[in-house]
């Protein structure tokens, strides 16, 4: 009986599969946590500069498009990961998985991912299992933005 070389390789296979699918996911899962982070932001925004439609609308074409087109690309690489799961030897398929990377086309990416990491991260330390999709009150908007300052500036 002849086998392949990935029927030779028996677990490494499927132990170097499985690290490479824990990795897509970690790296989806901290993409959709930056999403959310600059989704925050743009919340922030909202109330602070509300009644100033310039300065919002400047904001929200930029935001916005960041995030449905991370979005879009995010969604793409959970479809490629599910045929992954269920079938590992198409764990070459994760390689073509082009993730957002950077926010191109604002001033600072960096600045603004470091802020919406620490929105995310504030987030889940005030409201700990609160549903996140529940729009926030200004009360819950401000002790969030408070406590995203406190870490950002830490």
């Amino acid at each position: 009986m002849v086998f392949s070389r990935r029927e030779q390789a028996g677990d490494g296979l499927d132990e170097a599969a499985a690290q490479r699918i824990a990795e897509m996911e970690e790296a989806i899962s901290a993409r959709r946590e930056l999403l959310f982070g600059l989704a925050l932001f743009f919340e922030g925004l909202k109330r602070l500069y509300a009644g100033q439609e310039a300065v919002l609308n400047h904001h929200r074409e930029r935001l916005v498009n960041i995030i449905m087109n991370d979005s879009a690309a995010l969604d793409v690489a959970e479809d490629v990961l599910k045929r992954v799961k269920a079938d590992p030897t198409r764990v070459e398929e994760l390689e073509e998985i082009e993730l957002p990377t950077s926010w191109k086309g604002y001033t600072n990416p960096r600045d603004l991912e470091e802020r919406a990491t620490a929105l995310a991260t504030a987030y889940d330390s005030v409201f700990g299992e609160r549903p996140r999709d529940r729009d926030l009150t200004d009360e819950e908007a401000m002790q969030l933005i408070e406590a995203a300052a406190d870490a950002f500036d830490s």
